[in-house]
């Protein structure tokens, strides 16, 4: 169940993973006691920060083709545009975008800089 959550909560970026590393610590504070609580924050920060630092990056930047300053920054202006559900979905419809782009010449420069397209 905690991991179901975690994938979820993992769509809002950065208090996404601060929030889903909570409510298992605190289960594990109430029910298990101090140590096992801390035992449990340390392993799913480290968790967090490398499945967000290392891992996510590389695999969205190799199936994607697309940069991470370029999903950091379409996360932003989307979350600007339409709250939490354009920062959930900035992602896919910046790449929705894309490869809208790389369908007709005029528009082929905005996917190359946009993403990692062959010219």
């Amino acid at each position: 169940m905690w991991g179901l959550v975690a994938f979820v909560l993992n769509y809002i970026p950065t208090l996404g993973s601060i929030i889903a590393v909570i409510p298992p610590t605190l289960v594990a504070l109430v029910f298990e006691g101090v140590g096992i609580g801390i035992a449990t924050l340390i392993g799913l920060a480290v968790i967090q920060v490398v499945m967000g630092n290392f891992i996510d990056p590389r695999v969205q930047g190799k199936s994607l083709q697309l940069s991470p300053f370029v999903a950091l920054i379409s996360i932003v202006f989307w979350g600007w545009v339409w709250d939490i559900s354009g920062a959930i979905l900035g992602v896919p419809m910046t790449v929705a975008i894309i490869l809208l782009c790389q369908e007709f010449k005029s528009t082929r420069g905005i996917a190359i800089v946009l993403g990692e397209v062959e010219r």
